[in-house]
């Protein structure tokens, strides 16, 4: 089983993300949080340690790819 967090600043898009894991991965994949920043990100990243981060690249007014920083 494969753990996972999703970092999506969209709350519709966040869940949407959710279910479809759930509906056709759940038997792989779980999700353990979502957050809607990259500061909430790296602070759940470091909790958890995911296998997978499903990772917006727009986020408000900050860029996914700052999250490597």
């Amino acid at each position: 089983m494969f753990t996972a967090i999703i970092i999506e600043d969209e709350r519709n898009a966040r869940e949407f993300l959710e279910k479809l894991i759930i509906r056709h991965l759940s038997n792989k994949v779980i999700v353990l949080d979502k957050v809607d920043s990259i500061a909430r990100g790296v602070e759940v990243i470091n909790k958890h340690n995911p296998d997978i981060v499903f990772l917006d690249i727009q986020l408000n007014n900050e860029n996914g790819f700052d999250l490597f920083k």
